[in-house]
């Protein structure tokens, strides 16, 4: 896991400096809140999710799947859109934080192939299997290396962010299978597609707008849009029954 997360720091390090890795690091954590955004909801969803009774407990994961799945695509959109704001604040301007956009927008996308890792992990760790585990990861992380090691020198950071991005997407594809082998969760059918749609779309324009003032206007606003997407979808999802 610390491999997947954290060991492209090394190969950034190697094939491109240190200075390198510090402005790595910056667009990593912006782009990563979603991540961090996710992890915490997993606190709470694996117990809603083994609390449920054994006839309706597939059924709420797949419906809280969904929900996060909406979530993640407005985070994603939402991050990488207003990635370049965020890192004019928190990062120094020796770091040239602007042009580190495309980094941020990219690993911003991440969040939804962890999101599909966490759902059907749970089935797993349910079901006591979790020693299955100790094959997915490390083929991620595995793959998560040999990617840097392809992308690094090729196109330099935004590389070591896709590594990033397909190595969670790696991970969450054998937990899906290792899933359909264990039980048959009903999936709400689109959810993953139509969030995929809405993180691609806030992806792509965060990394193709332009950084000059008009330009951070835009994804500022496209920003908005993205939060109050996030606030509609949060508050019907949440508004209790009745």
């Amino acid at each position: 896991i610390y491999v997947i997360s954290a060991g492209d720091r090394v190969l950034v390090e190697r094939e491109l400096g240190l200075a390198a890795v510090a402005r790595y690091q910056v667009a990593y954590l912006v782009g990563a809140l979603g991540l961090t955004v996710a992890g915490a909801f997993n606190n709470a969803w694996g117990p809603i999710v083994y609390g449920a009774t054994d006839e309706r407990r597939w059924t709420v994961l797949a419906e809280t799947t969904a929900v996060l799945y909406r979530m993640a695509g407005w985070i994603a959109a939402g991050l990488a859109l207003a990635g370049p704001l965020v890192l004019a604040v928190v990062a120094p301007g020796s770091y040239h934080p602007l042009d580190l956009a495309p980094v941020t927008a990219i690993v911003a996308l991440s969040v939804l192939p962890y999101v599909a890792y966490l759902s059907n992990a749970h089935p797993i760790f349910y079901t006591r299997r979790a020693w299955q585990l100790a094959w997915i990861t490390p083929t991620s992380a595995v793959m998560n290396v040999a990617l840097n090691l392809i992308l690094l020198p090729r196109i330099g950071l935004k590389g070591a962010a896709m590594a990033t991005v397909a190595a969670y997407a790696v991970q969450a594809a054998f937990a899906r299978h290792i899933t359909r082998r264990i039980t048959a969760v009903p999936w709400e059918p689109g959810a993953a597609s139509r969030a995929l749609v809405i993180a691609a779309a806030g992806v792509a324009a965060g990394a193709a707008l332009p950084t000059n003032p008009v330009g951070l206007v835009v994804r500022a606003v496209l920003a908005l849009v993205c939060l109050a997407g996030l606030a509609r979808d949060a508050r019907t999802s949440f508004r209790p029954a009745g």
